[in-house]
């Protein structure tokens, strides 16, 4: 039996017969744990336990960008990190190098080779591609990545990726701004990350021993958040989150649900010339309607102090609500106008629930297959309720809103029985059945 004797890499006079060069973005680790992509890592926490069985492989700074204080564009900072690779390559014996290895931006691709045009004309031209594994061209997964791909154009996921992203972007410049420890904000559609420093301008990390990304998880996973947090930089200073939500998340990304939001909207809305502010509230943990005027007053003095528009309450709220439900926020505060829908009415936005798989919450299916025997219910006597304790009791005056014919015959019934002596405001708004409006959609 043949013994095998290991080289002595700890000695000063061993070198590698061949290296493998490793250019990642702020010196992230490659997604494996082998020791052949430990040895190329650039996260020394991860490496260091395994040091003396492996040898450590040539790595090149990847571009930083905002970290590099400079005036150059894309290409010219291409040029700059491609001469810096080429240096590294001639320290060593360039007979040597076996590869350069690379981590993409977007992650890995699902079983395909994505190159450019002219790159792959000169493949081909020196022989072609001759990389095949056992599973190439598998029928099962062919079929896999095709029902992937008409899944994402059936419900245009990249569109939605991109609008969703540039919501997402927003609400984290948000962030940036109310927290001065929270220095950059970049990325791409729903891949985004924040990065935490010490100081913007000089672009300084936050220092090491305030374990900032630890913290930030567990602060998150208090408040029932998952997120993914680490350090760039070599693993031991620059903290970041990122923010990568699924691409089927169903809420709309202009839904606006925290206070902050509504009022900021409503003030810029302001500005813009509006002279109504017709004001919904939602609960700000998840999402749902909400009627509470504890949740109301939290954006209401905001748009108060703000602006000079009319506050117009809905009484709408939902159709799971009762009226009393619905205008306890209108008592409360007492607006100068409020909505008032002329009519019960169905609601049926069920169909909605089979075009999506996935949700962003629980509620959301269950909101949606409710409507389909659920009728959002405004009787004559509801509407003498709201009229009586909101408009003569308050003062308030009405937005009545008429979606049909029928509903201006209601008004107009009121008019005559009921002889109103005030001024009121009209809101006519025609609308085709819910259901109709789907399927025009579709």
């Amino acid at each position: 039996m043949t013994s095998f004797n290991p080289p002595d890499i700890s000695s000063d006079t061993w070198k590698p017969k061949s290296h493998l060069f490793y250019q990642s973005r702020q010196r992230r680790p490659v997604l494996d744990r082998g020791l052949d992509a430990l040895a190329i890592t650039g996260i020394t926490e991860m490496s260091q336990p395994f040091a003396p069985m492996m040898c450590e492989m040539p790595i090149v700074a990847a571009p930083t960008c905002y970290l590099d204080h400079d005036d150059l564009d894309h290409e010219e900072r291409g040029l700059l990190y491609a001469e810096l690779l080429k240096d590294e390559i001639l320290k060593h014996d360039p007979e040597s190098v076996l590869a350069f290895i690379m981590e993409p931006i977007g992650g890995p691709s699902t079983g395909a080779l994505v190159a450019g045009g002219d790159m792959v004309e000169k493949v081909l031209d020196t022989g072609g591609f001759i990389h095949g594994f056992t599973y190439a061209g598998n029928p099962l997964a062919c079929a896999a990545g095709l029902a992937v791909l008409e899944e994402m154009e059936h419900k245009q996921l990249i569109e939605r990726a991109k609008n969703q992203g540039d919501r997402l972007k927003q609400l984290l410049t948000e962030l940036m701004k109310k927290y001065w420890f929270i220095g950059d904000v970049r990325g791409k559609g729903q891949l985004l990350a924040s990065e935490l420093m010490a100081d913007r301008t000089s672009k300084a990390p936050l220092p090491s021993s305030l374990n900032a990304y630890l913290r930030l998880v567990e602060v998150a996973c208090v408040n029932g958040l998952i997120h993914y947090s680490r350090r760039t930089r070599g693993g031991l200073e620059g903290d970041h989150f990122i923010a990568c939500p699924p691409f089927t998340i169903t809420e709309s990304p202009h839904l606006l649900i925290s206070p902050d939001q509504i009022a900021t909207a409503a003030i810029e809305a302001a500005h813009s010339g509006v002279a109504v502010l017709h004001l919904h509230a939602r609960d700000p943990n998840d999402g749902r309607s909400s009627s509470d005027p504890d949740v109301f007053m939290q954006f209401l003095p905001k748009i108060k102090q703000g602006t000079d528009v009319i506050i117009n309450i809905s009484t709408g709220g939902s159709s799971l609500m009762t009226v009393e439900d619905r205008m306890q926020a209108a008592v409360q505060t007492a607006p100068e106008m409020c909505s008032l829908n002329m009519d019960s009415m169905n609601f049926g936005i069920f169909p909605l629930a089979e075009r999506y798989d996935n949700w962003q919450h629980e509620r959301e299916p269950q909101l949606l297959n409710s409507t389909c025997d659920v009728v959002f219910s405004n009787t004559f006597s509801d509407i003498d309720t709201l009229l009586e304790k909101v408009g003569k009791n308050l003062g308030t005056r009405f937005e009545f809103e008429c979606y049909d014919v029928g509903l201006i015959h209601t008004l107009a019934w009121y008019l005559r029985k009921k002889k109103r002596k005030r001024q009121f405001f009209c809101n006519l708004s025609w609308v085709y059945s819910v259901v109709s409006m789907q399927r025009q959609s579709n």
